[in-house]
């Protein structure tokens, strides 16, 4: 795990949350970049990463996810800082870099399958992986309000490095400052006092082309992008896996399917995900999850069984589910 990074915050969170001793793991400070090296060369067991890697190295095939930050009930976030002496000397450079990200931000939201593209073209980074984290319902929100929920988080993760002697005393409230966000809200004509209060995210919609209905719950719905033809929204994971044994039995290309967590609501590759085929109010249902033991609780609740991937594909024939 990197030291000092969201990922070794959340891993630590994690072994006190579950009451292991800090010496439970015997923890190596690696970047990503080593870490994936050495899961490859399997001489390292596993790797606590923050984004993108927790989901680029299963997609690249080298790696299984078996915990994700949301287990520890705190919010992720990424913020900008800069230097004191600076903001209050240039506030119009700070005030215009935020509008920019929030600019961009709603440039994404306008078109997350191009703007998957494009920032893969400029990181290296897969365009599927991008689009779990930035197209509908994905897990990062672009949301660039300082929440009273994420000082607070932030305030959590210095008591967890004080309990283990890594932090002196820190004033997270002194260290937070929006005014230069509340600026550029005002100047762009927006209301930062209501988003600060939200947390929703834009979320899958539309038409079910698959199944002929509506997408009423977003986070039941799943998503395919084929290449060539653009990313399809389709209301529940057994329409999407239907659709996507249609589409391959018609020799389409699929890029990826996305489905979302029944259990924890975050967005999942389809092809990484464990399958709870259970029955519900009388009819079949086929529940995704992250983790295998949650798709085996739910199997066992709805008296059915769990399934991989392939099996979840075969068991779906009419996708209406």
């Amino acid at each position: 795990v990197p030291f000092g990074s969201a990922a070794h915050g959340m891993l630590l969170k994690a072994m006190q949350d579950k009451g292991w001793p800090n010496d439970y793991f015997q923890l190596v400070s690696q970047s990503p970049e080593v870490g994936s090296t050495n899961l490859q060369e399997k001489k390292i067991d596993g790797h606590a990463d923050f984004v993108p890697f927790a989901e680029l190295l299963p997609f690249r095939g080298f790696a299984r996810k078996i915990f994700d930050g949301v287990e520890t009930n705190a919010p992720t976030w990424h913020g900008v800082v800069v230097r004191t002496d600076f903001a209050e000397k240039y506030p119009e450079v700070v005030v215009a870099y935020i509008k920019a990200v929030i600019e961009a931000n709603d440039w994404v939201r306008k078109d997350p399958k191009a703007a998957a593209e494009a920032i893969a073209k400029w990181t290296g980074i897969d365009k599927e992986v991008v689009y779990i984290f930035l197209g509908p319902g994905g897990i990062m929100t672009m949301d660039p309000t300082i929440k009273p929920q994420l000082v607070a988080d932030a305030a959590q993760d210095a008591a967890v490095l004080q309990k283990l002697g890594r932090m002196k005393e820190f004033d997270v409230k002194a260290w937070v400052n929006d005014s230069y966000v509340r600026t550029a809200y005002a100047e762009l004509g927006l209301d930062y006092d209501a988003q600060v209060k939200s947390l929703a995210n834009y979320e899958v919609s539309g038409e079910d082309g698959f199944c002929k209905v509506k997408i009423t719950e977003p986070r039941k719905a799943g998503e395919i992008w084929i290449e060539g033809e653009g990313i399809k929204a389709y209301s529940s994971p057994a329409c999407t896996l239907g659709a996507l044994a249609e589409l391959k039995g018609q020799g389409k290309k699929v890029a990826t399917a996305y489905l979302f967590d029944t259990a924890q609501g975050i967005k999942l590759f389809a092809s990484e995900a464990f399958y709870a085929s259970v029955t519900k109010d009388g009819k079949s249902d086929i529940q995704p999850f992250l983790l295998k033991k949650d798709a085996e609780a739910a199997a066992a609740a709805g008296g059915g069984k769990v399934l991989g991937f392939d099996d979840a594909l075969k068991s779906v024939t009419s996708g209406r589910g």
